[in-house]
Order: C-alpha cells, then sequence, then structure tokens
C-alpha cells in the first residue's frame, strides 16, 4: 500500500513540475518586439543622354493600399508598359460605367523595384503607361530635348 502512495505522489508531483516549467517558459517567452520594414531609399535613374530628336519620361509606381501602414515605400514594384497614342474610355454597364481603352501596341516596357523609378526614351509623341490594376494609365508627351515626370497613379479605397 505504501508503495502504491508513494507512486501514486510521485506521478502527481511529476505533472506538477511539467507543469511549472511549461508554465515558466510561456511567460519567459516573451514576443519580439515589431521591427520596421526595411524600404530601400528612392533610386532614380542614372542620367542618360538623350538622343537628338528624342523625349525622355520618368516616374514612378505610386504606392496604393487601403489602410496605409506606418511605414511605406514611395513607389511600389511592378511592370510599366508603354503604348504609343493616345487613352480612349467606351462605356459599361451600368449606364454612366466606362473602361479604359489602350491603344494597340506596345512600344516599351520596364520592370522596377520597391523605390525605383522608372526612364523610357522616346521619341517625340503622345503615349500611354500602364500598369496592371488597381493602376489608372496615364498619358503624356514626350517633346524633343525634355523630360517629363509622370507618377502613375493607384485607385485605392
Amino acid at each position: 500500500m505504501r508503495h502504491l502512495i508513494r507512486s501514486s505522489l510521485a506521478a502527481i508531483c511529476g505533472v506538477g513540475i511539467l507543469l511549472a516549467v511549461l508554465l515558466a517558459a510561456g511567460c519567459a517567452a516573451t514576443p519580439a518586439p515589431l521591427s520596421q520594414p526595411r524600404i530601400p531609399p528612392l533610386q532614380t535613374p542614372a542620367p542618360t543622354t538623350i538622343s537628338v530628336g528624342d523625349g525622355a519620361v520618368v516616374g514612378g509606381i505610386d504606392f496604393c493600399a487601403g489602410v496605409f501602414p506606418k511605414v511605406y515605400p514611395q513607389f511600389v514594384a511592378g511592370t510599366v508598359k508603354v503604348y504609343r497614342g493616345s487613352l480612349t474610355t467606351e462605356p459599361t454597364s451600368p449606364p454612366g460605367s466606362f473602361r479604359y481603352v489602350l491603344p494597340g501596341v506596345v512600344v516599351a516596357q520596364t520592370k522596377v523595384r520597391v523605390n525605383q523609378e522608372f526612364r523610357f526614351i522616346l521619341p517625340p509623341g503622345e503615349y500611354v503607361l500602364e500598369v496592371p490594376a488597381p493602376w489608372i494609365p496615364v498619358e503624356v508627351a514626350v517633346r524633343p530635348g525634355a523630360t517629363s515626370v509622370k507618377d502613375i497613379p493607384g485607385v485605392c479605397l
């Protein structure tokens, strides 16, 4: 009988010690403080020589988010496509709605990283810069020897 009591007490003590260790481990494990995300500094394209008769377009893809975090980049990463021509719209349903219609041919494109600006050297004319939704395509006029600055805005709720 004494042997049975001793083994029962030992089992209870063992469970108690196990619970104490688990509780101490849980209390000791404090969460690490939240660190701010690392956002690279703004990277402006290196100056390049514009060919005689051409012009340049520089800009970035604007940050777009429904709820702004505490820290966010000036520009986001993505692929910018350039179409020669003008932007048009066509009606859609419901009445009063529309969608953008891009010109037919992509004449240039580039991928940019977070906080990196894009740069295109283009012949004079009218162009449309486009990044897939939720960004809005924008028109830009390229003039000989001039640099146009045009950021691509997003539609954010």
